[in-house]
C-alpha cells in the first residue's frame, strides 16, 4: 500500500469516526451537531489507522507513514446556532423523512383491512 493511499484511508476513517459521534437525541429532529470532544476523536482515530514500525517488520514494499504534526478544524460558518443553518438541516432531513412518513399514513388503512 502506498503511503499516500494509507494516509487517505486514515483521514477518511478519522472523519467518519468523528462525524459518527453526533448528538443522537437531536438527530431525531434533523439536527446534526457534535460536541467539543470531536477533535480528540479525530486525532486518536487518525493515529490508530497508521501502521507502526512493528507492523511493517518483514515487509520491504510498504511505506512507513508518520505524522509529525497535524491540525483539524471544523467550519464555524456552519454553526447550528445560525438560523439559516438550523432551518437547512431540518429541511434536508424532512426532504427524506416526510415522504416515508406519508407513505406509512396512506398505507395504514390497507394494513387494517
Amino acid at each position: 500500500m502506498s503511503a499516500e493511499r494509507q494516509l487517505d484511508n486514515a483521514v477518511e476513517s478519522a472523519v467518519r469516526s468523528t462525524m459518527s459521534h453526533f448528538n443522537s437525541s437531536l438527530a431525531d429532529y434533523g439536527i446534526f451537531v457534535t460536541g467539543n470532544d470531536s477533535l480528540p476523536i479525530f486525532e486518536r482515530t487518525l493515529e490508530e489507522q497508521l501502521f507502526t514500525p512493528g507492523e511493517l517488520e518483514g515487509y520491504s514494499n510498504l511505506s512507513q507513514v508518520s505524522i509529525s504534526s497535524s491540525s483539524a478544524s471544523f467550519d464555524t460558518d456552519r454553526d447550528i446556532l445560525n438560523p439559516d443553518i438550523f432551518k437547512y438541516q431540518i429541511n434536508e432531513t424532512m426532504k427524506y423523512q416526510a415522504p416515508i412518513q406519508m407513505a406509512g399514513v396512506f398505507c395504514r388503512p390497507f394494513e387494517e383491512s
